[in-house]
This record gives C-alpha cells, sequence and structure tokens, in this order.
C-alpha cells in the first residue's frame, strides 16, 4: 500500500533544504568510490531533491519514508537513504531551535515595546498629575493672597473711617 503525503514543507523552508541536499550530493558523489561511473544524479537527481524537498518535516520520520517519496530500489536504499534522511533531519532539528530563538526574540521585543509605552504612559500621566498639582497650588496661593489682601483692605478702611 502506498502512503500518500498530505503535508508539504512551506515554501520558504525549501530553498535551504534544497541547496543542503545539492551540496550533500556533490560530497557523497565526490567521497563515491563508484564516483567515475555514477553521475551524482545516480544518488539522487533534482527532481528527486525537489521532492523530498516538499515533504513536510511530519512526514518525514524515518529514512524508509525518503525511499517511498523517491520510490527507489532496495539497494539504493541500503546505499542512501539513511544519510539522506540525516540531511533532511539536522535540517529539520536547525530550523527548529532557529524559531525557537526567533520567537523568543520577538517576545522580548513585544515585552520592551509594551515596558518602553508603559514607560512613555507614566510619563506623561505624571506630567498630566505634576501640571494639576501646580495650578490647584497656585489657585490656593492666589487664593489665600486675595483673602489676605482683602483682610488688609478691610482694615485700612476701618482705619480710613475712623480718622474721618
Amino acid at each position: 500500500m502506498k502512503r500518500k503525503f498530505l503535508k508539504s514543507r512551506i515554501p520558504g523552508d525549501r530553498k535551504e533544504l534544497v541547496a543542503r541536499l545539492l551540496t550533500w550530493r556533490l560530497k557523497a558523489s565526490t567521497n563515491d568510490p563508484l564516483a567515475a561511473v555514477h553521475p551524482p544524479s545516480f544518488i539522487v537527481d533534482d527532481k528527486g531533491i525537489l521532492t523530498l524537498a516538499k515533504l513536510h518535516p511530519a512526514e518525514v520520520t524515518h529514512h524508509e519514508q525518503v525511499v517511498s517519496a523517491l520510490k527507489e530500489t532496495q539497494e539504493w536504499r541500503d546505499e542512501w537513504s539513511a544519510k539522506i534522511f540525516n540531511v533532511i533531519q539536522k535540517y529539520d532539528q536547525e530550523l527548529i531551535r532557529r524559531r525557537k530563538v526567533e520567537s523568543v526574540q520577538v517576545k522580548e521585543r513585544m515585552k520592551r515595546a509594551k515596558m518602553e509605552q508603559d514607560l512613555a504612559r507614566f510619563r506623561e500621566e505624571s506630567e498630566k498629575t505634576a501640571a494639576q498639582i501646580e495650578q490647584e497650588t497656585l489657585q490656593r496661593f492666589a487664593g489665600k493672597s486675595l483673602g489676605t489682601n482683602n483682610v488688609a483692605l478691610r482694615r485700612s478702611d476701618r482705619l480710613g473711617r475712623h480718622k474721618r
């Protein structure tokens, strides 16, 4: 029974995996004792690399899935599937680590932005409160000054009446 691969890797993650598989294929071909008779495409051709790069990481959990996706032989499986699987697994693990780091960085940036926003609000509210306190203080002082002046005026009025 053939297994259908339902999910696929997001397009943005494919390009780097294709590059890694191409690099690996070149090294593997160079180190192959039969390199003189086997071109790099003997290991896996370009179409096969693109097929592997499209597979969703959850769909590639064992080297048998590489064999199945490429519809390769038992002989090929024994020689290359585990090695290709390791390249894919390493890439996927690095991708997971990278995403975790990016996620933490995004959360830290959001936290910093919120703190800056809260600090800006605090400063704004502090300035408003300080201005309000200053205004109330000036009004009280002005009221007392007027009250003192009124008392002084009343005294002078009384004194002026007595002199007359």
